[in-house]
């Protein structure tokens, strides 16, 4: 189990019995969103509930560390990135930030900007 909080990525391994935090990679810690692609781990995260230096990070299967995601991103976003924003795939991640919608095809290596301006997004999701 695994939840964004406000305290960075909890990880439960029994059912909620027990929970982990973990920061680990994060330029800040307030955690928003995230989505589970086969064994990778995407978040988001920023300086607090009001936005600020928000990021989408991913953390490789095994590893304990977040690795900010770039490559075709802008260094920050202005605005959290929530929890119905960001969803992941069969190796496609897509979120929405800042009226804009990026998506990844190669389990967020590279990223692109899909071209539309959208005054806001609030939902995404892959469709089977």
């Amino acid at each position: 189990m695994v939840a964004a909080t406000a305290l960075g990525l909890a990880e439960s391994h029994d059912a909620g019995g027990t929970w982990r935090f973990t920061t680990d990679g994060l330029r800040a810690s307030y955690a928003r969103a995230v989505a589970l692609n086969g064994d990778a781990l995407f978040m988001s995260a920023s300086t607090g509930p009001r936005g600020g230096r928000a990021a989408v990070y991913r953390r490789a299967p095994g590893e304990d560390s977040f690795g900010k995601c770039s490559g075709g991103l802008p260094e920050w976003f202005a605005h959290n990135i929530d929890s119905h924003q960001l969803a992941a795939s069969d190796g496609l991640v897509v979120f929405g930030a800042d009226g804009s919608l990026f998506v990844s095809e190669d389990g967020g290596g590279s990223w692109r900007d899909d071209g539309t301006a959208f005054p806001e997004i609030t939902c995404v999701a892959i469709a089977p």
